[in-house]
């Protein structure tokens, strides 16, 4: 999913943002620009084995689809509030066929 459709989805949901979370982007323009969306408080961090922050910490979970893993899946999981969203960001240069593996993969990851 482009960030732009990510961002659509944000709005058609969310009125106000309290807390979120990009993993995985290079520098902040990606939580620059949700936090623009719909407010809050948003950190920005690289993908790492565990994210630093304690378990249902943020409504919204927006990882780089770069970053998908088994582990980070789980790791935004454990970070996501309970009624939280997880959404991943495709780079809009991926082929449909890399597109449709990357769906596949993250669909098996969350089971």
């Amino acid at each position: 999913m482009s960030l732009d459709q990510i961002t659509d989805l944000i709005k058609a949901k969310f009125t106000r943002i309290r807390t979120g979370l990009t993993v995985g982007f290079a520098g902040t323009e990606t939580m620059d620009r949700l936090r623009e969306l719909r407010g809050g408080q948003w950190r920005s961090v690289p993908m790492t084995a565990e994210l630093p922050f304690e378990e249902e910490q943020f409504e919204v979970v927006v990882m780089s689809g770069e970053s998908v893993s088994n582990a980070a899946v789980k790791e935004a999981h454990r970070v996501m509030k309970p009624d939280g969203c997880l959404y991943f960001s495709v780079a809009e240069r991926t082929g449909s066929q890399e597109g449709f593996d990357l769906c596949n993969r993250i669909f098996y990851l969350i089971g």
